[in-house]
């Protein structure tokens, strides 16, 4: 398949798949992932603080995804920036933080309301970006590569 910017959708198949996706690979896997999740839950509620341990898991996806847009930070520096909330010098460090409690953020607010909004993503963002910016309204805003539109 080759990428066509004009050419809405590029042809890609149809949703759901019209081949099998519940191979007997597939359902093996997801019993054992199932099991390995049963026992972490059983493991959890035996630690004096289960949410510190979800967090930790939160800033290591936080970590992971912010690696991506090549923001980059240590273990330690999160650790520290977790552990002693203070003033956070390392810019990555503080966006990975706001990353982590946008996560915090979102699944607390589709807890009380499990809907996705508009304004839940900008009020997320917010988080991240540490301000108060809001979706772009001026009329005429696009968003577009000058070299694919010649």
């Amino acid at each position: 398949m080759t990428y066509h910017p004009l050419h809405p959708y590029n042809d890609l198949p149809d949703l759901p798949p019209k081949v099998e996706i519940e191979t007997k690979i597939i359902l093996k896997k997801t019993i054992s992932a199932s099991r390995a999740l049963s026992e972490l839950k059983g493991a959890i509620t035996t630690l004096p603080n289960p949410l510190l341990f979800i967090d930790m898991i939160n800033l290591q996806e936080a970590k992971a995804s912010s690696e991506i847009e090549n923001i980059v930070t240590t273990q330690d520096a999160l650790f520290q920036a977790s552990v002693a909330e203070k003033f956070i010098g390392n810019t990555a460090t503080k966006e990975v933080i706001h990353y982590k409690d946008a996560l915090w953020y979102g699944l607390e607010q589709t807890t009380k309301r499990p809907i996705l909004t508009t304004n839940l993503f900008i009020e997320i963002m917010q988080i991240i970006k540490e301000n108060r910016w809001a979706i772009r309204n001026l009329p005429g805003t696009q968003l577009t590569n000058p070299q694919l539109t010649k």
